[in-house]
């Protein structure tokens, strides 16, 4: 697990999926599908693995856990924001 974390530190792969999931759920604002959030979302998660310095059950555990808060915040919060599909 060491390995793979300088691996992503050196690339910086911690700040490129951040970047890229906020980029994802700012795209979903435009769209009328939820898939580019949810992407969004994956990537976040992925993000905080690799950013927080914890056994690799922990990690795993913590980013499935960020996942899902993420994913319900998405159907009880979000959802009248990003979603400009009709009707909504």
């Amino acid at each position: 697990m060491n390995e793979l974390l300088q691996f992503a530190n050196q690339y910086h792969l911690d700040w490129i999926l951040v970047f890229s999931a906020m980029i994802m759920i700012w795209i979903d604002f435009y769209f009328f599908v939820d898939w580019p959030a949810f992407v969004g979302y994956l990537l976040f998660s992925l993000a905080s693995i690799i950013m927080v310095p914890l056994s690799l059950g922990a990690s795993i555990g913590m980013g499935l856990g960020i996942l899902v808060l993420l994913l319900a915040l998405h159907v009880l919060v979000f959802a009248k924001y990003l979603t400009n599909a009709q009707g909504n």
